[in-house]
């Protein structure tokens, strides 16, 4: 049983079931669920990568366009309007960088394994990606899709260097940021407002989102 059910893995990027077409439908999906089944009660709600990094990990694993990430994401952004939501971006001065500091947090064999992991993705190969600067050739791509994503009006980006030595500082310049002085009353307004809406643009917006394929030799 275990066999069978793996064959539908989700997260698994190898996958060929889950093909691009079938990630993007799956997991907007799960978004529209959570967003239809979400309980509001005016306390602040902290999603760390799991709601927007995750997703354009595995777009650019399956090696998607940069127009269909920049769609998805911003359907992800739309979706979300309703929440004043905000969109908090750790800058590093560099990806190498940001890879070496993941790797002290995570063990010394994190940037072997991840590496590896991102060469052998339909990404990596399409690129010739190998070993640790492999990887952050990946990690750069993807910090170049992060930044664009931010000038979007929807993402209601903000942007903090780290500064390992004062993080605390960091902390409470993104506490100030970030005290908007919602309402529990104001925020389900919004939210029931928005979840209409969403429902009925997600519909709209998934159909229109089309996947270029290289058609069979």
């Amino acid at each position: 049983m275990i066999d069978l059910l793996r064959q539908w893995e989700f997260g698994n990027e190898f996958n060929s079931n889950i093909s691009l077409e079938h990630y993007i439908a799956c997991s907007l999906g799960l978004v529209r669920k959570w967003i239809e089944a979400m309980d509001v009660t005016g306390e602040p709600l902290i999603l760390d990568s799991v709601l927007l990094q995750n997703p354009i990990n595995e777009l650019l694993y399956r090696n998607a366009p940069e127009e269909i990430i920049m769609q998805y994401c911003s359907l992800l952004a739309k979706a979300f309007s309703g929440f004043q939501a905000n969109c908090i971006y750790l800058k590093r001065d560099s990806a190498a960088q940001a890879v070496e500091c993941a790797a002290r947090a995570k063990g010394v064999n994190w940037s072997t394994r991840v590496a590896a992991l991102i060469a052998r993705t339909p990404y990596g190969l399409a690129h010739g990606l190998e070993g640790i600067d492999g990887m952050i050739r990946f990690f750069e791509h993807r910090s170049r899709i992060e930044k664009s994503l931010l000038s979007n009006p929807l993402m209601n980006g903000k942007i903090y260097a780290v500064d390992e030595l004062h993080w605390d500082q960091v902390q409470e310049r993104m506490i100030t940021d970030l005290d908007l002085n919602l309402t529990p009353s104001g925020i389900r307004d919004g939210f029931v407002q928005s979840r209409t809406e969403v429902i009925e643009e997600y519909d709209q917006t998934l159909r229109a989102l089309k996947i270029n394929k290289k058609p069979k030799a």
